[in-house]
């Protein structure tokens, strides 16, 4: 097979790795104490959120998960003799990249055939730091209310956001990427997608010179690197998870941060995490867990979010909890 045909194979199969663990839904639901429920909230409609370094969650195998399924699948294709043998050795050792691609707008202009000018993007690859903000897909779960239960009774909020505009917050072309994605649990379902993505890039190897396989193998690694961070073990299911992903370059080209890196304490342990501002009118509504004093408490949290210049409207848990 010619490169050029390989390569444009390979571009095509590129655009269906995001695809395998799109969220489709409207909404997504972030639950949080009450200090990060106002944390949340800003003034003039505006909202912020703080995105965890990946490795500082409270699932101690982030990324790991990943890793460890991946080279239980490829031992799985070598001993099925499912995909070729050189194709297997050669994926098998790949891990999870720091290294992300990364756009950015420049303050070049390009003249199109209409008259009219069009901003030029620099693409490149840089190592980053990532960040992770998590959301469920649940809009009123007992098992994530759960974790916000103090002194025998229920507290914190969940705060309802639309997924578009969440992403319309993408970074292309502002020097970082922000990345929204559905968490799998299920190791069929893993499974299902890995064979989606690499089976096609399987057959190709096998017809291809080591020019030609440079190119899948780099593919590869895209697939790898979009997954590491979309895989959880079983036992987290409940939380129904959704989460968006931070890759922030660790410098620019004039070693300037991008982001300011901050840090928090909790239970004794240091935390970095990035504060990211989000657009107006992002916050679409707010849910309550069971309290004491129900009445008061969902005054407070509207007459709360209306000062600071949001319109969307606190309800209760629905689930039917006294203490």
């Amino acid at each position: 097979m010619l490169f050029d045909e390989t390569f444009s194979k390979c571009f095509e199969l590129s655009n269906d790795i995001p695809k395998a663990i799109q969220y489709e839904d409207f909404w997504v639901y972030h639950y949080t104490s009450p200090d990060g429920f106002m944390n949340i909230i800003q003034n003039n409609g505006k909202a912020k959120l703080w995105f965890t370094q990946y490795d500082s969650l409270n699932d101690v195998n982030e990324r790991k998960a990943f890793e460890e399924f991946f080279k239980e699948y490829c031992g799985r294709k070598k001993k099925e003799k499912a995909f070729p043998a050189v194709f297997i050795s050669r994926i098998t050792p790949m891990s999870g990249s720091d290294v992300c691609g990364i756009t950015r707008w420049t303050d070049e202009r390009l003249l199109l055939e209409d008259g009219t000018e069009s901003p030029v993007v620099h693409a490149r690859q840089a190592e980053c730091d990532t960040y992770l903000c998590c959301f469920s897909s649940d809009p009123d779960s007992l098992a994530m209310w759960n974790y916000y239960s103090k002194t025998g009774h229920y507290e914190g909020y969940n705060v309802c956001l639309e997924a578009d505009s969440l992403e319309s917050n993408s970074g292309f072309g502002k020097g970082f990427s922000l990345r929204l994605v559905k968490v799998v649990y299920e190791d069929d379902e893993k499974e299902k997608i890995l064979d989606q993505l690499l089976e096609p890039l399987a057959e190709l190897f096998s017809k291809e010179d080591e020019h030609g396989r440079k190119n899948i193998l780099s593919t590869v690694q895209s697939v790898i690197n979009h997954l590491q961070f979309s895989f959880k073990n079983q036992c987290f299911a409940h939380e129904k998870e959704i989460r968006a992903i931070l890759r922030v370059p660790r410098a620019n080209k004039d070693n300037e941060k991008v982001f300011e890196r901050k840090y928090r304490q909790k239970n004794g342990f240091i935390i970095p995490y990035i504060e990211f501002p989000l657009k107006s009118g992002i916050v679409k509504g707010a849910t309550m867990a069971p309290l004491i004093r129900e009445e008061v408490a969902l005054k407070n949290a509207q007459d709360f979010l209306r000062s600071r210049g949001h319109a969307a409207k606190v309800t209760a848990s629905q689930i039917p909890i006294r203490f």
